[in-house]
């Protein structure tokens, strides 16, 4: 008996030994053993061709039955992988795994500090004021980091004399220019009315808008022009004290 019969007889031992577990995993060289060997097999396979023809069991196949070419026995898988004790299946490829970093998560905004919003209307009227190289050389000290600069600023326009002058300016340029104030500049005048009214309790100062299209009052108004009976346009809102007062008249084109 050859190595290869000797190692077919041992394996379908261990196969069929009831005596022991059952193999968990049966491969392709132990059901061509079974086939070959064991007759119950056998005759089940006989009963599954033929249908329902009565068969009776047979022996075992010999070993050395011949076989045609496109059959193959499991001593010819035995000597056909000699070199091997074990079938060699083929490797599977493992799926490709991608080494790209995963993008980390964005970071969450930071809060928005309350202060800084209620900060944002004298943050805007510094920015106006230092763009205005007059008002920036009137109001602004070159050597002032920006917070002092923004403290000195309002405490600045909160004074009601400071807001008067900055209105006078203001008109001179109407005046010289002949044109009425740029939105920046009212704005100015608007931001600087805002903080001294912060400095009262109950009254406040506003400005005085007259309606166009109404008769001109010297009294009430001043000419930005050197004739005309009604108002045409409004260059420069007036100012009225807390009192209710008022203190710089509209300057106004005819």
């Amino acid at each position: 008996m050859s190595k290869s019969e000797k190692d077919i007889a041992k394996r379908y031992k261990q196969i069929t030994d009831i005596d022991k577990a059952f193999p968990k995993d049966l491969n392709y060289l132990d059901l061509l053993i079974l086939i070959e060997r064991d007759p119950k097999l056998q005759a089940l396979l006989r009963q599954v061709v033929l249908g329902d023809e009565q068969v009776q069991p047979t022996t075992a196949v010999s070993a050395n039955a011949a076989t045609t070419p496109s059959e193959k026995t499991a001593s010819d898988v035995y000597a056909s992988d000699a070199e091997t004790d074990e079938i060699q299946t083929p490797p599977v490829a493992s799926p490709e795994v991608s080494l790209a970093p995963e993008p980390e998560p964005e970071p969450e905004p930071e809060p928005q500090n309350p202060l800084l919003d209620e900060l944002q209307p004298a943050l805007n009227l510094l920015n106006q004021v230092e763009q205005d190289a007059d008002f920036s050389d009137l109001w602004l000290h070159p050597d002032d980091t920006q917070g002092q600069t923004l403290i000195r600023l309002i405490a600045t326009l909160s004074q009601w004399d400071q807001v008067q002058e900055l209105w006078d300016r203001l008109a001179s340029r109407c005046k010289t220019d002949q044109r009425p104030a740029s939105a920046d500049e009212l704005s100015i005048l608007e931001a600087a009315l805002s903080f001294y009214n912060l400095t009262l309790r109950s009254r406040s100062a506003k400005l005085s808008q007259p309606e166009t299209g109404i008769a001109f009052d010297h009294q009430l108004h001043t000419r930005a022009t050197p004739q005309g009976e009604q108002i045409n346009a409004v260059w420069l809102p007036g100012l009225t004290n807390a009192a209710g007062k008022l203190q710089k008249k509209p300057l106004v084109r005819t």
